[in-house]
């Protein structure tokens, strides 16, 4: 399974007006209208976002370069391992999807 991670200090932003506007064109339900624009809708379910194929395709095609979403990569994940089973760890911005381990 591919998913999306940030590899860049100070985090990745979905506000870009070049995403919203793909966004616009190839996936209207990831974005919200708010006052007098079009925004990305942060209330989605994360894991959801960023296994999206769209948003995949988007990053892979290099249409996120020159945009705030730049630093995106994408990352493979064993397709037998549920997403379930991993998380997210931040270090300013920079991410990695890390195993759950038990832990006491």
């Amino acid at each position: 399974m591919k998913f999306l991670l940030n590899k860049a200090f100070g985090g990745v932003g979905f506000y870009d007006k070049k995403f919203v506007d793909w966004c616009k064109k190839y996936a209207r339900d990831l974005i919200v209208q708010c006052g007098e624009g079009d925004y990305f809708d942060y209330s989605l379910d994360e894991f959801a976002v960023r296994t999206d194929p769209r948003l995949i395709e988007f990053v892979e095609s290099g249409q996120n370069k020159g945009t705030a979403m730049e630093d995106l990569v994408v990352v493979e994940v064993p397709d037998d391992v549920s997403l379930e089973k991993y998380y997210i760890h931040n270090y300013d911005g920079i991410e990695t999807l890390h195993e759950n381990h038990r832990s006491w």
